[in-house]
């Protein structure tokens, strides 16, 4: 209550808090929407151009549109569940020839689109998105002389960078970065003469539906990592787990795979793959000392002990 009031009173810290949330939900949509699609992470400056035109069409009408605060939960909940949806609706895009992106093949079950029906619709919604940060900001810069304000604004932008930085680095999931957001947008809109009560439970929602997906993958400081266990059908009543495999950011990355001898012996069609990477020490012969460059899922260090590197 002592930290609402603050707030409220002292203007250089909404100042600072509205900065810090804009720079902070900048980098978490950034990230977040491009480890939905891939194709995103090659356009990830169109995201930030749709937050620059929010911001700005927001800043310069900070008193008009009295209610656009009021549709920024609802806008962020509607962000979350519509990309969701459409990455469970296995939406794959095409690209002409003057966009290369690395995918796996065509054999994928799912619709394909076309590249901006995608692109265009993310512009325009992230740029609605921001319009009422946008606004915030400018009311916040009213009252304050110009270079206090700007002082002001760039600590909180910086704050905001250094908060989404160690957030990735503890790997921290991205429920936490938009419930910071949210947390932050709840505290602006406190003293309203109308508490947008709705608003808040959508960001309640929001995040929690943020939460039961987070639990499927790991945030490292870079991706969003999935693991998926790998099963062949052996003949056998049940299939036979034969190791897993690392999904990045929607696409697959890497497999690993138990060539040991039980294994072998309970699925002989796995020989070949482990005659792959036994083929060094077949003709070399016994290995002593062995340098892996790229080690990877660990299959090579596996053969490497298997023909008795020390």
């Amino acid at each position: 209550a002592a930290f609402l009031r603050l707030v409220d009173v002292m203007r250089p810290a909404r100042l600072f808090l509205v900065s810090f949330l804009i720079l902070l939900l900048e980098m978490a949509v950034i990230r977040w929407t491009s480890s939905q699609f891939r194709v995103l992470a090659y356009f990830g400056n169109i995201v930030l151009l749709a937050c620059f035109l929010g911001l700005s069409v927001g800043c310069l009408a900070p008193r008009r549109w009295p209610r656009i605060g009021s549709l920024h939960p609802w806008l962020l909940l509607g962000l979350f569940v519509t990309v969701l949806a459409l990455r469970e609706g296995r939406l794959f895009f095409r690209h002409d020839e003057s966009t290369w992106l690395w995918q796996e093949g065509g054999s994928q079950q799912g619709s394909m689109l076309r590249l901006p029906m995608l692109v265009v619709p993310a512009y325009l919604w992230i740029a609605l998105l921001f319009t009422a940060p946008g606004q915030w900001l400018g009311r916040a810069f009213e009252g304050i002389e110009p270079l206090r304000a700007y002082m002001w604004n760039i600590a909180g932008s910086l704050a905001g960078v250094a908060a989404q930085v160690a957030m990735s680095f503890l790997s921290l999931p991205a429920c936490v970065w938009f419930g910071v957001c949210a947390a932050c947008t709840v505290a602006l809109q406190w003293n309203e003469a109308r508490r947008p009560w709705a608003g808040f439970a959508a960001l309640a929602i929001g995040i929690f539906v943020l939460t039961l997906d987070d639990v499927h993958f790991l945030w490292s400081p870079y991706y969003k990592i999935e693991r998926r266990n790998l099963y062949v059908d052996a003949g056998e009543p049940e299939r036979v787990e034969v190791g897993f495999e690392l999904r990045v950011n929607e696409d697959y990355h890497q497999a690993a795979y138990d060539l040991g001898d039980a294994m072998i012996r309970r699925v002989p069609d796995l020989q070949r793959m482990r005659a792959l990477y036994d083929a060094p020490y077949r003709l070399h012969g016994k290995a002593g000392r062995v340098l892996v460059l790229g080690a990877g899922n660990g299959n090579d260090v596996a053969a490497a002990l298997r023909a008795g590197a020390e």
